[in-house]
């Protein structure tokens, strides 16, 4: 079957950052919104927005791009949050079922005073599938009978509108992304059903996500159920 490619970017808080006082937290923020949306505006950046939650969060923000991974990592590596060494990014490439996602040029906010201002936001629950170190080691019929499964669950939530967007993250750890379109608490309850979660195959972290509105939009469209279905 056929699947869309994007590049994924999770931007993740460095564990010793720089000491910096309020003034210049609030210009670097502003620097880095500003240089998103030169991203966006030139068509490199197709949706992006923070992802919220409590500070210890592993992660802050998402960024899909329609640009291969090592663009991605090179435009990534100039973002004024990352050179000043508060932030590293992790970037990886997401394939999603063709014809789920489709991205729209909007206006991005260039300061926090912008976003702040009463600008419109659209608002969704992002799920991230992440290795257990623990999992459990199944041979390939075993493994393959488990990601049916897994594939299976994702079709239903789908189909029941609940789930708008997901497939696979080519990562070492982070192995999936899902973009679910009901709260957070609804989303968690959802992703713990998984067999794959259930089998202790992966954990997942539910987070929102906030995108500046008409940015993304998303259709229903036909997910896998099978790895033999994904192999075609």
């Amino acid at each position: 079957m056929d699947f869309d490619r994007f590049t994924v970017s999770l931007l993740v808080p460095r564990p010793d950052p720089p000491e910096q006082d309020d003034a210049t937290a609030g210009a670097r923020q502003d620097a880095h919104l500003s240089h998103l949306a030169d991203l966006h505006e030139a068509g490199h950046l197709l949706a992006v927005g923070p992802l919220l939650g409590p500070p210890e969060r592993a992660f802050r923000g998402l960024s899909v791009y329609a640009l291969p991974p090592d663009e991605v990592r090179e435009i990534t590596g100039q973002d004024p949050g990352v050179r000043a060494g508060r932030y590293r990014s992790e970037v990886l490439p997401w394939l999603v079922p063709s014809g789920a996602m489709t991205f729209s040029r909007t206006r991005l906010p260039r300061s926090m005073a912008e976003a702040g201002s009463g600008m419109p936001f659209d608002r969704f629950s992002v799920e991230l599938l992440i290795l257990r170190v623990d999992e459990p080691r199944l041979d390939a019929v075993a493994a393959d009978v488990l990601q049916d499964g897994h594939l299976s669950h994702l079709a239903d939530l789908h189909d029941a509108g609940e789930l708008l967007a997901a497939g696979p993250l080519r990562g070492d750890v982070l192995q999936g992304l899902g973009i679910f379109r009901v709260e957070p608490e609804r989303a968690r309850e959802l992703a713990g059903q998984d067999p794959a979660v259930r089998a202790g195959k992966f954990r997942f972290e539910v987070l929102p996500w906030m995108v500046p509105g008409g940015a993304v939009a998303f259709a229903h469209t036909r997910f896998p159920r099978s790895v033999a279905e994904v192999r075609g």
